[in-house]
């Protein structure tokens, strides 16, 4: 499965989905950012799962 490119992250809120950060994926590098914080990391796609290791700033 591919999965690399440009996605929006969003979270289930109060007030439905909450749209909270623009990440791409790319080469097995996590990168996302939004107005209030960035964040870095690496993923990993083993079949159907989605792993990622990443710090926020």
């Amino acid at each position: 499965m591919n999965i690399e490119g440009v996605w929006k992250l969003e979270i289930g809120g109060l007030h439905g989905w909450e749209r909270l950060a623009t990440v791409f994926l790319e080469n097995s590098r996590y990168l996302s950012a939004s107005a209030d914080h960035y964040t870095i990391g690496k993923y990993l796609v083993d079949g159907k799962k989605f792993i990622a290791e990443a710090s926020t700033w």
